[in-house]
């Protein structure tokens, strides 16, 4: 990890970069179950073994002396790196399943610079937010992050989506297939998918379209494989083949007043746009929407990830951003950490004991005993 930051270099400054990483990893860290960074520092500060961490106004103070420009650009070279890590530990030599995402994390701030505040529908008391896009696979088992990429003003999601599947490109990740959430539906991602010879399944947008398309459907006017056009704002077209199919029933217990919500035709369907040959399809809506299934196991990792984001009220650019990234990177680290140990054990059943929580902790406590300023052994690994 090497954010390329600025010190002091004087025989009397407090703090160096080493300081500065061991802070990163408190504040990530929810050993104490405290969720904002003053939570994670006081936890940190109070603990019997006597930790001493860099003052949380030091730490925001030497992330805002680097442009948020520059500070994005190495961020995303340390994602970089740990995929092409794993890539020569053997994790990525074959095709993989791939899972493109986008995130919204509230925004609250007043500033002026908004570069990187998206609209979006109110939620969580505001109808602005900082939005990721990010790329994940699953290999044996492991669910690894391959590109972040933070989505600017105006910018559209075929442009972002470009971004992060040429990154891969370049360093030779071959992609089988990729699921992708409503938020990238629209023609531009349609037509890059095709573009770039990937099999996609996406869910559909239920503007009104689709809408008329579920209900011919279930009127027996359409099949349940069709074909369709999309436009776009811009004018840009793109076609593929809706698979619609119907909702499983609700359970007898469900209170009538839930049924009573799902009354709309619409609603008794799921549809999706993929780029599936017939012939993988073979007539049968159940095995695409199997397919899109396999996304969920993909999506626990964003979970992980939230677990370990720091909660911060500041409007910097540059310190929200280091905040966005360190998560991802803690979490490859720990995927490939695990990756490594499971090869060395032949059976197939045996897990590695380490969990996310327990990772960080260890690599703190590596860091306090490298500076010489924890004599502790770290905690039992097999907890």
């Amino acid at each position: 990890m090497e954010l390329k930051l600025t010190f002091s270099s004087r025989h009397n400054a407090s703090y160096s970069l080493s300081d500065m990483y061991r802070a990163l990893l408190a504040v990530c860290n929810r050993d104490g179950g405290a969720s904002s960074i003053e939570g994670r520092y006081r936890r940190s500060k109070l603990s019997k073994d006597g930790t001493k961490l860099p003052s949380r106004s030091w730490v925001l103070g030497i992330l805002k002396e680097s442009r948020h420009d520059h500070m994005l650009i190495r961020c995303k070279r340390m994602i970089k790196r740990s995929m092409l890590r794993a890539r020569r530990r053997g994790m990525l030599r074959k095709a993989v399943d791939v899972s493109a995402d986008m995130h919204d994390i509230p925004f609250y701030g007043k500033v002026m610079d908004a570069f990187y505040v998206v609209r979006s529908k109110g939620k969580k008391g505001t109808t602005r937010f900082n939005r990721l896009a990010t790329l994940h696979c699953v290999v044996n088992g492991s669910r690894l992050t391959l590109g972040v990429e933070v989505v600017r003003k105006g910018e559209s999601g075929a442009d972002v989506l470009r971004r992060l599947l040429e990154t891969c490109r370049r360093h030779r990740i071959a992609f089988s297939s990729i699921t992708l959430d409503r938020g990238f539906y629209s023609a531009g991602v349609i037509n890059l998918v095709k573009e770039m010879g990937i099999r996609m399944v996406m869910p559909a947008v239920k503007h009104d379209r689709v809408k008329d398309l579920i209900k011919e459907y279930d009127a027996g006017k359409l099949d349940a494989i069709s074909a369709h056009t999309i436009t776009s704002k811009t004018g840009e077209t793109a076609s593929y083949a809706p698979v619609t199919k119907r909702k499983e029933k609700q359970a007898d217990a469900e209170p009538a007043k839930s049924r009573r919500k799902k009354t709309d035709i619409e609603d008794r369907y799921h549809i999706f746009a993929t780029s599936m040959s017939d012939f993988w399809i073979g007539g049968d809506p159940d095995r695409v929407a199997e397919f899109y299934r396999k996304r969920w196991g993909i999506e626990n990792s964003y979970k992980c990830y939230e677990q370990m984001r720091p909660r911060t009220t500041t409007t910097s650019n540059t310190v929200r951003i280091v905040f966005w990234f360190i998560p991802f990177l803690l979490y490859n680290m720990w995927i490939l950490t695990r990756f490594m140990t499971d090869r060395r054990h032949e059976s197939d059943s045996w897990r590695s004991p380490y969990t996310l929580q327990l990772f960080t902790t260890i690599l703190l406590y590596a860091a306090l005993e490298e500076l010489g300023t924890q004599k502790r052994r770290p905690p039992d690994q097999t907890a």
